[in-house]
């Protein structure tokens, strides 16, 4: 049965720069099950393959906050606040993700990502190729033409955005979206003040994160009805 999703192909960003190739992908995949455990990606609709790419399928109205919660959880490297016992199987240090976000029709033709197969999966694949040679490290992208040209513009704000993420700042963000948590029940898990993730989430720019966002849900939500006009 065809139906509109959001699929998410992506590769880490200077993966042979990691030593320990087993901790780059446990740490991914430690990002991958707090998105699964939180309800965004039912299991088995993510992958990971080729070594350092990766593909995930999600509700369209979620899978440009998905992306985002990849992207801050790589560059917070929030792997390391898990449990104790996979501290020694996990980066030390941050990484960061190259995603193309497509979002089109799929066809779901088994329980698997793999299986899987539509203009959603065939379209993320190709943006991949173009964020490589453009230097970017996201994109959203739909079979029109005319929202894509919106979209690019969005989604080249947010890049710009993310690229001036601390450490810091991306553990808040991805908490923030993860949990909904309120910023003194995020203070009382980083074992920091309210204020401090004020400080952290003002300085990742996190209002107009999510008035991006906004913009993409109100967006697909016309393409679910059928409709193809940006939002102006």
């Amino acid at each position: 049965m065809e139906q509109l999703k959001g699929v998410i192909t992506g590769d880490i960003v200077g993966s042979r720069k990691f030593a320990d190739y087993r901790k780059l992908i446990r740490s991914l995949e430690t990002v991958m099950y707090d998105l699964e455990e939180a309800g965004l990606i039912e299991p088995g609709m993510w992958e990971i393959f080729k070594g350092d790419s990766f593909q995930v399928l999600m509700e369209a109205e979620d899978v440009v906050s998905g992306a985002l919660m990849i992207r801050a959880g790589l560059l917070g490297g929030i792997y390391r606040f898990k449990s104790v016992l996979i501290l020694e199987d996990v980066l030390e240090e941050p990484a960061d993700a190259r995603l193309s976000v497509g979002i089109g029709k799929v066809t779901m033709d088994g329980s698997r990502v793999t299986d899987l197969f539509g203009e959603g999966l065939m379209i993320s694949g190709m943006a991949l190729d173009r964020i490589s040679q453009e230097s970017l490290r996201l994109l959203v992208v739909t079979p029109d033409e005319a929202l894509n040209r919106h979209f690019a513009l969005i989604s080249r704000m947010l890049d710009a955005l993310i690229g001036e993420w601390t450490e810091n700042s991306a553990q808040a963000v991805y908490r923030s979206l993860l949990t909904g948590e309120t910023q003194q029940e995020m203070g009382r898990f980083f074992g920091i003040s309210q204020s401090s993730v004020h400080h952290r989430l003002k300085g990742a720019y996190f209002d107009q994160v999510e008035q991006a966002m906004t913009y993409f849900r109100e967006q697909v939500r016309l393409l679910h009805d059928g409709g193809s006009k940006p939002v102006s």
